[in-house]
């Protein structure tokens, strides 16, 4: 049996990630034995600058390097949810999608299960697992994945492994990716390239005869839309080929290019066994194209049949909330200007105009004489770092906001006028303005100069153009101003969606990527970029309903950190006001809904009985604040009168409206509700 090394077969992997993901398919498409070299190795060498990456990687294999270690390739057909690799009658199935609901699927195992674990609990207590059907097994697992790369679930299995070779699509997914090398080739002429990033694709498709199928199996109905991955030189452009399936027949035409996406069409299907082929149609010259993967993605549904009380529930917040804001209304227009330019940050490397902070929970090394290089303590912010510029952004936003609300409610235009006093000299006048861009945000010293992540430090922002909207029209609103604030908006977006900070926090896993695209849609609303607000609903049905949140409404990610009931809390803020602001009448986010169910209205019926009753929370509670939480929640008013849910509204005005802990005025963005529910704020139908 052939031995490989990690080092040999894959040099140079960015990150440990990667290598951790690759390994369970390598062993798939390789077969032999896998050695996982010591962090002292010579084969090790060329990590040394990546200490992280190495020792990621390590730290996994020390846990799971036994289902790599001496294991062959896998008898199982290709699962949604990972890859499996085999010793003797044993099966690690390493799962890169954590089925968050508890359950996970093993389709085409026909070998009687003996007892099911998780390689990384020491005292292998098993799990529970129920046979489906002849062929599919279910295994019940922990909500939380031990790790969030490669969890492994080890199968003991009775002797003599029986499988079937049809693939069991599981729709639960948001995605399943048929691999060409999963797939078989039917012809004389085309053939597998080399297998490498580059070459993962079928090559010298020059006979119509010739073809790829997938055997494929549903044990639901289901509606499935087919995307075809390819490269294409110029050659191939204008040949046509075609994706059957059962009795849908989908045509595509190739264009030129690499990584070439091309979405066919939507495919109904029942219960039963298919073959999924892709044929050729015409071939002009040259060879078809060089089709890399199918892709099948459930068809998203909206939830329109769901019944509600036949009228929302009353509330009145301008009402509710008239004393609070006039008193914050009058203390603002006490306000001296408020610039980032009156404070300094010593070790920010951008201007005055620069906004700078360091990452929250970052603080001195003790071990070091000049506290460099920080390191972090999840979940403790450190109140030494820098926070003058978060200061001042949070400051202007409570300002204008209280001024737009009284606008809103009296109509006198000192408020409008004191407003755009203090969105000139913040936004538009250049010796004060802050830079419409967030370079240096969240850095840590003795790391790094800013990150990504800090792009969450602008989200008090969020409600500054909502204010705008409410006072654009006051004659006491100078239209220079308001032409100012735009352009500074528009500007911050462009950077936010085209710089690598940003695309950094665009694409985070977590609470971040909501916060930023809660931010882009905000933003957009003002300056009417109706491109950028179609964006954000797309990302919150396909990436933070579909990815992020598990089928009983709770989203993982916030539950594994040290704060998970403030995350989590914060989390559903900003998912329900995202809804509230980029909803359009023909695209309804609020009633968006997976195929199973999930979508804001579960995500609210999960956590809504923990803010009435924080003593049932069935998590740990949080190392910080724990004390402040809930307040009075967004979230809360905005689905109560958006799902009709008297409920919420009620629990909304019993919370406290304005917090006094720091960290809690911190994490949420919204201090004056009333814009967000007024005509101004409305998406235009």
């Amino acid at each position: 049996m052939k031995k490989h090394s990690i080092a040999c077969e894959f040099p140079r992997l960015a990150s440990a990630a990667l290598l951790i993901l690759t390994l369970p398919g390598a062993v798939s498409l390789l077969g032999g034995t896998f050695d996982i070299p010591g962090k002292e190795s010579p084969e090790m060498a060329w990590w040394a600058d990546a200490q992280q990456t190495r020792d990621r990687g390590l730290k996994w294999g020390r846990v799971n390097g036994e289902s790599i270690r001496g294991t062959t390739r896998t008898p199982l057909p290709v699962q949604a949810w990972g890859e499996s690799t085999c010793k003797g009658n044993r099966l690690y199935l390493h799962v890169f999608q954590w089925p968050n609901y508890g359950k996970s699927t093993v389709g085409g195992l026909k070998s009687d299960v003996r007892k099911a674990f998780l390689l990384a609990d020491k005292e292998t207590r098993p799990l529970q697992f129920t046979r489906l059907n002849p062929a599919d097994v279910c295994v019940q697992v922990p909500r939380l994945a031990p790790d969030q790369v490669d969890s492994v679930v080890v199968l003991d299995c009775d002797p003599g492994m029986v499988t079937d070779t049809w693939r069991l699509l599981q729709p639960a997914f948001a995605e399943d990716s048929l691999r060409v090398f999963d797939g078989a080739l039917e012809g004389k002429n085309v053939r597998f390239g080399a297998g490498k990033t580059r070459d993962a694709f079928v090559y010298g498709w020059s006979n119509r005869a010739d073809g790829i199928a997938w055997k494929l199996r549903l044990d639901k109905p289901a509606s499935i839309e087919i995307t075809a991955t390819y490269d294409a030189e110029v050659a191939s452009v204008g040949n046509t080929f075609a994706v059957t399936i059962g009795t849908n027949y989908l045509k595509g035409s190739v264009q030129q290019g690499t990584f070439q996406s091309a979405r066919l069409g939507q495919a109904k299907l029942g219960p039963g066994q298919y073959e999924l082929w892709v044929v050729p149609l015409e071939i002009r010259k040259g060879e078809l194209m060089r089709l890399r993967s199918v892709e099948l993605k459930p068809v998203m549904q909206t939830a329109a049949t769901v019944p509600k009380p036949a009228s929302a529930p009353a509330i009145d917040v301008t009402a509710l909330d008239r004393d609070r804001i006039l008193k914050a209304a009058v203390a603002a227009l006490q306000l001296e200007p408020i610039t980032i330019t009156k404070f300094r940050a010593s070790l920010s490397q951008g201007g005055p105009n620069d906004f700078y902070s360091n990452g929250d929970y970052w603080w001195p090394n003790p071990n070091t004489t000049n506290g460099l290089p920080y390191v972090q303590r999840d979940g403790q912010s450190n109140p030494e770092n820098f926070a003058a510029h978060r200061h001042c952004v949070m400051q202007l936003r409570d300002a204008v906001a209280a001024l737009g609300a009284a606008y809103l409610l009296t109509s006198e235009d000192r408020y409008a006028a004191k407003a755009a006093t203090l969105l000139q000299v913040f936004f538009v006048d250049p010796a004060t303005r802050m830079n419409p861009s967030l370079q240096n945000a969240q850095a840590i010293p003795g790391v790094s100069p800013g990150r990504g992540i800090g792009i969450i430090d602008t989200l008090h922002l969020a409600e500054v153009p909502l204010a705008v909207r409410a006072m654009e029209n006051s004659k006491a609103f100078h239209p220079a101003v308001l032409a100012g604030v735009k352009q500074w908006f528009r500007d911050y977006t462009a950077w936010m969606t085209t710089s690598k900070n940003g695309s950094d926090e665009a694409n985070a896993g977590n609470n971040h990527a909501v916060a930023f695209w809660l931010q882009v849609a905000c933003f957009s609303r003002l300056t009417g970029d109706d491109s950028q607000l179609a964006e954000c609903r797309r990302r919150f049905k396909e990436v933070f309903v579909a990815r992020q949140m598990t089928n009983d409404g709770s989203f993982p990610a916030e539950l594994r950190r040290t704060k998970p009931y403030g995350y989590s809390i914060f989390q559903l803020d900003n998912m329900a006001t995202l809804c509230q602001v980029a909803s359009v009448v023909e695209d309804d986010l609020w009633k968006f809904q997976l195929p199973d169910g999930r979508g804001i209205a579960r995500a609210m019926a999960f956590l809504h009985p923990y803010l009435a009753d924080k003593s049932k929370w069935p998590y740990k509670p949080d190392v910080q604040a724990w004390a402040g939480w809930p307040a009075r929640q967004p979230g809360l008013l905005f689905a109560g009168v958006a799902l009709r849910e008297p409920k919420y509204l009620e629990l909304w005005k019993k919370l406290p409206a304005d917090p006094t802990d720091p960290e809690i005025r911190r994490n949420i963005a919204i201090t004056q509700p009333v814009l967000w529910l007024d005509r101004h704020s409305k998406p235009d139908a």
